[in-house]
């Protein structure tokens, strides 16, 4: 991910509070770490998601740091460049090539001589070890033949240049290739394996649209069980905690999402309450079942 040039790590403050939400999101979003390094403009980082969206991960972990680095340095507006660039990988086949390429940027930029001299990288807990809990460093040090082999590895790298299709931006070259399909990034991996994420990919957008479509659902459901509680509608959306107003919202919680299929957070937005709150009525409406 880049700042469009400018830096978006000014201060070993800005990089410590950036691992940090790294660390903390990696456990709460399901999300695998398995490299990471930071330089002054961007920033690299090589995850396995679990079953919650890497968009969901990006975007707590981006907009709570923009927010907290424009309050360290009295700044307002857009940190970050455009969406981030992400590329969908065969693990098997690229996990090691990713994670190589990702430790070595700071020596291509120049800032060190070897991987682990940089502290601002996963690079050193490869190298001698005491990886924190957040990050993973089993699964290749295995694949390599432990820390020797990971140190013959990256020496294997050492004349490796830059590789565009590694960090998801494509060249003209690749635009034009015909024979492989692309996913917002792109997709590394045998045709086999591109096929099948591009399928995954294509079901996942027809199940998005139809839960979209379940959502749209809500008003018309808010407002037959306001009318048969005798509420005005607009008393179901917002912070009222009236006994009355509560029962309703369970009620219309409970149609909602155990009924028609809506997903939780849709009803959360639509009725302007927290999640945990939605979740909250749902034990209730289980537990009276």
């Amino acid at each position: 991910m880049r700042g469009g040039g400018r830096a978006i790590f000014r201060a070993d403050r800005d990089r410590e509070d950036f691992v940090g939400r790294v660390a903390r999101l990696v456990g709460e979003e399901d999300i695998t770490l398995f490299a990471y390094v930071l330089l002054d403009n961007h920033f690299h980082l090589v995850v396995r998601r679990g079953r919650r969206p890497l968009g969901q991960f990006m975007r707590r972990l981006l907009t709570g740091y923009s927010a907290a680095f424009n309050r360290r340095h009295r700044r307002a507006g857009h940190l970050f460049q455009n969406r981030y660039q992400a590329v969908l990988c065969d693990a098997d086949e690229y996990l090691l090539t990713l994670v190589r390429y990702v430790h070595r940027n700071p020596v291509r930029a120049g800032r060190v001589a070897e991987p682990a001299a940089y502290r601002w990288s996963s690079a050193g807990a490869y190298r001698r070890g005491g990886a924190p809990a957040w990050l993973e460093t089993a699964t290749v040090l295995e694949m390599v033949g432990g820390r020797a082999g990971y140190r013959r590895f990256m020496q294997e790298g050492a004349q490796e240049g830059k590789r565009p299709e590694l960090s998801g931006r494509m060249t003209a070259a690749m635009e034009q290739e015909q024979s492989r399909p692309w996913l917002g990034g792109q997709v590394l991996g045998q045709e086999r394996f591109a096929q099948r994420a591009v399928r995954q990919a294509r079901q996942r957008e027809a199940e998005q649209l139809m839960e979209a479509g379940r959502a749209e659902e809500l008003p018309g459901l808010a407002a037959k069980v306001a009318k048969r509680l005798r509420l005005p509608v607009e008393r179901l959306r917002g912070a009222g905690r009236a006994a009355a107003v509560s029962a309703a919202r369970r009620e219309l919680i409970r149609a909602a999402v155990l009924e028609r299929g809506i997903r939780p957070v849709a009803v959360s937005r639509y009725l302007g309450i927290s999640t945990a709150a939605v979740a909250q009525h749902l034990r209730a409406c289980e537990g009276a079942a």
